[in-house]
């Protein structure tokens, strides 16, 4: 749906793909495709941020709903109005500067400094 026209294009998620994977199996790995991974229980607590307009939302937002269903604590950030990489715009976009501050703050809970 947001493949052309919201910075993230298919064409640029295909050259990481290129860039990033080995040989072809690898799209099979869960390292890659988390969703793949079968067994999702007992991971740590995880902050997921979605962006309305990125073209991997659906994805992001299922893998949310799967740590959910397998018993993880999961804190969903949802920027509908927002591009894939809105947080690199800190500074420039509101919701960029909350969202860091929000991710900051999740970490320094995970290691207990909050």
């Amino acid at each position: 749906k947001f493949a052309e026209g919201f910075l993230l294009t298919r064409r640029n998620i295909l050259w990481f793909y290129e860039h990033y994977l080995r040989n072809d199996e690898d799209v099979n790995d869960p390292r890659f495709t988390p969703l793949l991974e079968k067994d999702l229980s007992n991971l740590p607590k995880t902050t997921i941020v979605l962006a309305g307009y990125d073209p991997l939302y659906d994805e992001g937002l299922e893998y949310s709903e799967r740590l959910k269903v397998n018993g993880n604590q999961v804190e969903v950030l949802n920027y509908s109005g927002m591009i894939h990489g809105f947080i690199s715009f800190s500074g420039v976009i509101d919701q960029a500067d909350e969202c860091l501050d929000l991710c900051a703050s999740a970490l320094r809970r995970s290691f207990g400094l909050e």
